[in-house]
């Protein structure tokens, strides 16, 4: 079994992680439409803080696409979820591509 925590706060992520989480859904890192009831956006400087803190995987999530999502990964993130990007794309299967296609590369720069 695998257990994912949402984080809002870097007081959440290190309550997480000594919860026993075995990866971060660190949100929201910038603000979205898709979701009204979040914290305020973490930023990369939130994101980047909360992967000095923690040692297990982080996911990025809110406001992403594929303008930012690479730098999301280059900041700590081990990967990101997005929803519009794809979902309210004119081709969500290029969408995907290209967004992965980023990642990929963010990942393979930060080592």
């Amino acid at each position: 079994m695998v257990i994912g925590i949402s984080a809002e706060s870097m007081r959440d992520a290190v309550e997480a992680e000594s919860g026993g989480a075995d990866y971060l859904g660190v949100s929201p890192i910038f603000a979205t439409p898709t979701k009204t009831d979040t914290a305020v956006p973490l930023g990369l400087a939130g994101l980047q803080a909360i992967r000095r803190a923690v040692k297990i995987p982080l996911v990025g999530i809110g406001g992403l696409n594929r303008s930012n999502a690479a730098e999301v990964v280059r900041s700590g993130a081990d990967g990101v979820a997005v929803v519009s990007a794809i979902v309210a794309a004119e081709d969500p299967e290029q969408a995907a591509q290209d967004l992965k296609r980023e990642i990929d590369r963010a990942r393979r720069a930060w080592g």
